[in-house]
This record gives C-alpha cells, structure tokens and sequence, in this order.
C-alpha cells in the first residue's frame, strides 16, 4: 500500500515535525498556498513530490 502526505497551506513554514511526516511517507502532495519554494525544495530532496501552485 502506498502511503500518501496530503499537506496544504504550508506559507513558507517547513520544520522537523514535517519533514519526519514526509519520511514516513511513500510519495507527498501538497495542495496549494506553498509561499516560499524552500518548502517544496526540503519534501523533493527526500520523496516525490505532486503538487499546485496558483499564482
């Protein structure tokens, strides 16, 4: 079974307690309101990543 991480509305704030989510999953999607492309940066450097971004 692979497991998902559904995150949103990160606005820029990226941590340890997220990231230790992020290792526990197979594969992350994040949903919009990202703000600062260092969040997605730290998720790619360790899972997959699908994600949107409005502009």
């Amino acid at each position: 079974m692979t497991k998902i991480l559904l995150l949103s509305d990160t606005h820029s704030y990226i941590d340890d307690a997220i990231l230790k989510h992020v290792k526990q999953a197979d594969e992350v999607w994040h949903a919009g309101d990202i703000g600062d492309l260092k969040v997605t940066d730290a998720i790619k450097k360790l899972k997959p990543l699908r994600g949107y971004m409005a502009i």
